[in-house]
């Protein structure tokens, strides 16, 4: 395969280097010889072959045609053949695409849409040539369709690559936004829910309806009765602790309208989906919609003949003019629940910048409803930027430690070739078991699932450049299981212990033990201060600083792993004995001052950045956190 790849780029092929010397060939044999001259040579030609025929410029044009005529055809020879090498590879990343464009059409195995776009580009380019992007003009069109997805590119030609941009794109199959087909059967007048709610203890019978469950977990019913009496409330519950059942239960508790805003849409999707298998009128609002379905959710929301339902959307959608009018007509009408803000922690690590939106939420204050703030970890720091962000009047506050005894931390040195590496360690020690790796760029989640699969290691890999189709296939195969790994881009960053034990979170959140293993090497460090130096605000700059100098430490420290993470969210607590590779080993961690190296390293980065060099991409190893879930 790989040498098919370099049968159809451009250095290796004959015509396509007679192309860019300005060779040609004779259109007057057309098909009869591949014969390839020189203008001189093709002059020469016509004077021994085809002395009858007047030699011109029109000769050498359709010469010229002539001979993109044999490149493109070899160029799509090259192509139906490395489609036809990848169905029959062990792969199931591929999918196969109807390309068209200038009156051509091609079957292509790909790994996404835009990579049937530019492998198309190569071959039009070759026989018709792409506009230039330098140019700035309208590039060429093309139409990528497969089963699920319709997509529209524009292509153009940059140096000797294929430029692509998608400027349309619409799904074929339809997402699940809506209710139940009969809408009235979403009501909680139904026996089940109506018998719990005039029940004393409500709060648990309905535990056990909707989660099975017999009994609250700690902080969970503190957390629903200050919700309830109409309280701002700051829960602090790690992951798997069960923070969903904080503001599910009171949103059915009450009448009317809840508000749950997630950073994520999976998890937006995954809620909704678990509320409606309940009959719960439940919706979600976010990007992945289309303009037709995001009215829809309006239009069912702005009807309010339900007697509650739940609405889970991002922090950019609920500050939309057309969310704030929803939220405004319950309000007015004294049927705006609460508002609740789920992963509140990343007020503090997203909203500089990057998500700005998150820093708005304090305007949701306006509307005179409880605010509820959920987060797995919290420092005291980030428990006062949420307050104080969110503008929430004397809160509860509701933690739980943050202790995990069920994690089995461990830190192993990275080598040269990670993803190999990785494949090996999960061979080794959990063949068959479910598991995540979270990776730092995307391009490393798609590598490392082919890596794995080479290593008989059946994964999938999820992005947020990924069209949202794509991502729920390759999210349900994981979830269930007919994938064993899936490999993933951090959510919520992993610059600090704050983030990195969101992350590891995940594993375990039944209660069983569950493997959590970072592989690191001190050169990793530099990928994330590339980042760092281009925060313009100097103090948040050196807060993110030492963010990363915790984590670096944590893999370096002589203490147990565990103590290192609680003593970071000001928990005091004994050394876990046998749930790290520090205690299990009692090993010795070499400790070496690197200030230096790292005062050389942020230099050299501050100076790159002021040249602005064109070609400002790192190569350079990524973190990857390898996450067990048993």
């Amino acid at each position: 395969m790989a040498q098919l790849r370099m049968n159809y780029s451009c250095p290796q092929r004959q015509f396509i280097l007679a192309l860019r010397s300005g060779k040609t060939c004779c259109a007057v044999c057309g098909s009869q010889t591949t014969d390839i001259f020189s203008q001189v040579g093709l002059q020469q030609h016509y004077r021994i072959r085809h002395r009858g025929t007047e030699f011109d410029d029109n000769a050498l044009k359709d010469g010229v045609k002539c001979l993109r005529k044999f490149a493109a055809n070899e160029t799509k020879e090259n192509l139906i053949a490395l489609s036809e090498q990848r169905k029959n590879s062990d792969f199931d990343n591929y999918k196969i695409f109807d390309v068209e464009g200038d009156g051509e059409s091609m079957v292509l195995c790909c790994s996404n849409e835009k990579e049937a776009a530019k492998l198309f580009g190569l071959y039009l380019d070759h026989k018709v040539s792409l506009p230039k992007l330098e140019n700035s003009g309208e590039g060429m069109k093309v139409n990528v369709n497969n089963n699920s997805m319709n997509c529209t590119f524009q292509l153009w030609k940059a140096q000797d690559k294929v430029h692509a941009e998608a400027i349309y794109y619409k799904l074929k199959t339809p997402t699940t936004i809506l209710p139940a087909p009969n809408l009235s059967s979403c009501q909680t007048s139904q026996p089940e829910i109506s018998a719990i709610l005039v029940q004393e203890n409500r709060e648990l019978s309905l535990l056990k309806y909707l989660y099975q469950y017999d009994s609250f977990r700690s902080g969970q019913l503190e957390a629903i009765q200050s919700i309830l009496q109409g309280k701002d409330t700051l829960t602090l519950i790690p992951t798997g602790g069960g923070k969903s059942v904080v503001y599910t239960l009171p949103a059915i508790l009450n009448q009317g309208l809840s508000i749950v805003i997630e950073p994520l849409k999976f998890i937006m999707e995954e809620q909704c989906e678990k509320l409606r298998q309940k009959q719960i009128p439940a919706f979600f609002y976010n990007s992945s919609l289309t303009d037709k379905e995001m009215q829809f959710v309006i239009n069912s929301l702005c009807r309010q003949d339900l007697s509650q339902v739940i609405l889970f959307t991002s922090p950019e959608c609920i500050m939309s003019e057309k969310l704030l009018n929803v939220l405004k007509k319950w309000s007015d009408s004294a049927k705006l629940n609460f508002i609740a803000i789920d992963e509140a922690h990343c007020i503090d690590v997203w909203g500089q910048g990057f998500r700005e939106d998150y820093l708005k939420l304090g305007l949701l204050k306006d509307f005179k409803v409880p605010i509820v703030a959920l987060t797995g970890t919290a420092t005291s720091t980030v428990q006062s930027k949420i307050v104080e962000t969110l503008r929430m009047e004397s809160p509860e506050i509701v933690k739980v430690t943050s202790s995990r005894n069920n994690l089995l931390l461990n830190v192993v040195p990275k080598l040269d070739k990670p993803k190999r590496q990785i494949a090996n360690y999960i061979n080794e020690n959990y063949k068959e078991q479910r598991g995540i790796v979270y990776c730092a760029r995307r391009k490393d989640t798609v590598d490392l699932a082919h890596e794995l699969k080479t290593a008989n290691i059946n994964a999938v890999f999820v992005h947020g450049a990924q069209y949202d189709a794509e991502r729920k296939k390759h999210e349900r195969a994981w979830t269930d299981g007919h994938a064993h790994v899936i490999c993933a881009t951090k959510s919520f960053g992993m610059e600090s212990l704050e983030d990195y034990y969101q992350e590891i979170g995940r594993a375990g959140k039944d209660g069983e033990p569950a493997a959590c293993t970072l592989f690191f090497k001190h050169e990793d460090r530099s990928f994330h201060l590339h980042n760092i130096v281009k925060i313009e605000d100097k103090e948040y700059q050196k807060h993110n600083y030492n963010l990363l100098n915790q984590i670096v430490n944590y893999c370096d420290n002589n203490m147990c792993r565990h103590k290192q993470i609680l003593l970071y969210f000001e928990e005091n607590v004994a050394e876990c004995e046998d749930k790290c590779d520090f205690c299990t080993s009692n090993k010795t961690v070499e400790l070496k001052d690197r200030t230096s190296v790292s005062k050389i390293i942020v230099q050299g980065l501050l100076a790159m950045e002021e040249r602005k060099k064109k070609d400002n991409s790192f190569a350079i190893n990524t973190v990857l956190a390898w996450v067990l879930c048993h």
